[in-house]
């Protein structure tokens, strides 16, 4: 097999990892802010309904 076939699939595996971890992290922080603010919306809907 050729050097640059090697070195291409090495990128290839390296990139789709790389994307993986900044999917994954980025998902965690989501998923934290959420769990984190659960009503922060029905805070909001709570106090719209109130002004009508």
């Amino acid at each position: 097999m050729p050097r640059t076939a090697i070195e291409n699939g090495g990128w290839l595996v390296f990139w789709i990892y790389w994307n993986t971890a900044w999917s994954l992290i980025i998902s965690g922080i989501w998923v934290a802010t959420i769990v984190s603010h659960p009503d922060a919306e029905f805070v909001e809907i709570r106090a719209a309904k109130q002004k009508l």
